[in-house]
């Protein structure tokens, strides 16, 4: 009975010495917004440690952070798969812009992660609230979902009130954008600020607690830590939690979403959905899977993010009538074309996933958009040519296009382009007159470098006359030499001389 008294001893303060190590990593984080040297409320005994790691009140809430330089390198990588909207801080007034809000925008864009922006208010004045508000607007990542006007402080400088100020700020950013502009006020100074929120489509207010006691005032959106815990973030991060009476869909405009202010029962009904058998379809924005045609919270399972392609079996339908995708290992997803789109039945003659770099293996052109008519043709592109890619997207009808780095699109067929090795820069791609041989090497039948192919060596200074480039079938380019046979275009083995 001693001994196992004595191990239960052992045991406990084992536990407690762990807690206290993971308690001192989280303390030695950096905060998530030392910007803000005011604790909105925040209770004076600091946040316990259970409190601080928890990322959302309950499963079915969403993960909403905001971020600025503060959060130094994020992995967009592994965040992506916690977080479900990120507002990103473009600037502190107009003599600073945010170093890191264009890396963070591009994080989110390419691992798809929902983002607004917002702006910290330093305007003087009603006519430096106008300046505010157009160097936010240019700064900002276009693809933002909505803007943000931070306003902590008393910063005005000429007479005129906070309220005139921050409605010049509003007025001025209307004149850019159609999106929703939001308005983020100081829980302490709510009153003094006296802002005329019926300016804006939504508040968000701060209090820190232990109570999870919410704003006191109306809002929208509550950031209610300054310590919350994502994976892929290195230091504390804010963490917000929506109105009871607002779901994620009213800040990423999902018209199929109850939050969202254009939802209405019969829109949800009548909206453009699959009932027949689609086959294959891309996913155009992220979607769960479900274990049931029902789609319910307690049945969801991974996410399906954009560009993915995915085998349908069949169109089931939820009990209230909504059809459902069957997918090929047995889920479901929503049926709804605003989501999914039927891709084309030779899909797999083409690119769905996107390479980095391209070869073109016959002529074509490029266009200004997805839409491939003579009008919206913008030049040719010959043979062997290298294109770097930066996206795919889809036609109407569910072709693929390769979109470029310079923003035009070209074809994601296999017969037209050829997705080339990750080292190309390190070969010559446009065909030399002569090389030199700087290290021994083989010449070769065919572009297939195997032992049956083998014709002879070719040894160190030997010059050899060239004649075009070949590629193999994985996109690795070979030199045609004046007599028909194939060598290494490596810049390692070869060097060009004329």
């Amino acid at each position: 009975m001693k001994k196992f008294y004595l191990l239960a001893v052992l045991l406990g303060i084992s536990i407690l010495a762990i807690l206290s190590v993971q308690e001192a990593a989280y303390a030695d984080m950096a905060p998530a917004n030392p910007d803000s040297t005011t604790k909105w409320e925040t209770d004076s005994n600091e946040t316990n440690f259970s409190a601080r790691s928890l990322l959302r009140s309950s499963v079915d809430e969403p993960v909403i952070a905001d971020i600025s330089k503060w959060q130094g390198t994020i992995d967009w990588k592994t965040a992506s798969n916690y977080l479900d909207l990120v507002i990103i801080r473009t600037q502190d007034g107009s003599s600073y812009e945010d170093p890191l809000h264009k890396t963070y925008e591009n994080g989110a864009i390419q691992y798809k992660v929902p983002f607004g922006v917002y702006a910290y208010n330093r305007s003087i004045s009603t006519t430096d609230a106008k300046t505010e508000a157009k160097d936010f607007y240019n700064r900002a990542n276009k693809n933002a979902l909505f803007y943000v006007v931070d306003v902590e402080e008393k910063t005005s400088k000429s007479g005129e009130s906070m309220r005139a100020i921050i409605n010049s700020y509003v007025t001025e950013l209307r004149k850019y954008t159609d999106k929703k502009i939001g308005v983020y006020i100081a829980h302490h100074l709510y009153e003094d600020l006296n802002i005329d929120t019926s300016k804006f489509d939504f508040v968000w207010i701060p209090r820190y607690n232990n109570t999870n006691t919410p704003p006191k005032y109306d809002y929208d959106l509550w950031q209610y830590t300054d310590k919350g815990i994502v994976k892929g973030i290195n230091t504390y991060v804010d963490l917000n939690r929506l109105h009871p009476d607002l779901t994620l869909g009213f800040f990423t405009d999902d018209p199929n979403d109850k939050g969202n202010p254009n939802y209405t029962e019969d829109s949800l009904i009548k909206a453009n959905y699959y009932t027949v058998n689609p086959k294959k379809v891309v996913i155009l924005k992220k979607v769960y899977q479900y274990e049931n045609p029902n789609c319910t919270r307690d049945t969801v399972k991974t996410a399906l993010t954009a560009n993915h392609i995915v085998s349908v079996t069949g169109v089931a339908y939820s009990t209230n009538g909504i059809p459902r995708l069957k997918l090929s290992n047995g889920y479901y997803i929503t049926a709804n074309k605003d989501y999914v789109l039927k891709v084309i039945a030779t899909i797999d003659q083409y690119y769905t996933t996107v390479p980095k770099k391209v070869v073109i293996k016959k002529g074509l052109y490029e266009y200004k958009s997805t839409n491939f008519i003579t009008a919206n043709r913008i030049r040719g592109l010959q043979k062997n040519k290298i294109v770097t890619i930066s996206g795919i997207a889809y036609t109407a009808s569910g072709t693929p296009r390769l979109k470029t780095s310079s923003g035009t699109y070209i074809t994601a067929s296999k017969d037209y382009v050829l997705k080339v090795i990750a080292t190309i820069d390190q070969y010559y791609t446009t065909a030399p007159k002569k090389v030199k041989i700087t290290k021994g090497l083989y010449e070769y039948k065919s572009t297939n470098f195997t032992t049956a192919n083998r014709i002879r060596g070719l040894q160190k200074n030997k010059v050899v006359t060239i004649s075009g480039i070949a590629y193999t079938a994985s996109g690795t380019p070979r030199l045609k030499t004046s007599n028909g046979t194939y060598i290494t275009a490596s810049k390692s083995y070869v060097q060009k001389i004329s």
